[in-house]
């Protein structure tokens, strides 16, 4: 009877889970200096005489990322994105609390519509629930980011 051929143990291994945790520190450090430098920039380049920044993509690029990536890494990206937004407001000229207020805002806006999102089954923007799914998670989000915003401005 023919003897099966001696494989060698696998070579590959899967990555320890603090390789994946440092992994994933290293990209919440990386997304959270993008979102700081973003931040300032709109802060700084699209602001007229008022507090309100008239670009803010910031919100965008984290609302793509955490689709993009599985829940159990949302609360780094999230912690990222909220650090990076309190530095960029205070390096703007914001005073501590309003900082933190308008970076909260922010953060509820993505966390609105991510959420919106994670609970259609499968968005295809070329049809109409797509774009109306888009049309409900934006609005929603800027709703209630823009009512934190207005009252953290108000209060601070």
């Amino acid at each position: 009877m023919p003897r099966a051929a001696h494989t060698p143990p696998s070579t590959t291994r899967k990555p320890s889970r603090a390789i994946n945790r440092l992994g994933m520190l290293a990209g919440s450090l990386g997304i959270g200096i993008v979102i700081f430098v973003v931040a300032v920039a709109m802060i700084e380049l699209t602001r007229g005489a008022g507090r309100v920044a008239a670009v803010w993509p910031a919100n965008a690029i984290l609302i793509v990322l955490l689709l993009k990536n599985p829940r159990r890494n949302w609360v780094a990206l999230l912690t990222a994105m909220m650090v990076a937004l309190v530095l960029a407001n205070i390096y703007s000229g914001d005073p501590i609390l309003r900082a933190f207020v308008l970076a909260l805002a922010n953060v509820a806006e993505v966390c609105c519509v991510a959420f919106i999102f994670m609970y259609q089954r499968k968005i295809r923007f070329i049809s109409l629930a797509g774009i109306s799914t888009l049309i409900m998670g934006g609005f929603v989000g800027s709703l209630l980011s823009s009512l934190m915003a207005a009252t953290g401005l108000f209060t601070s």
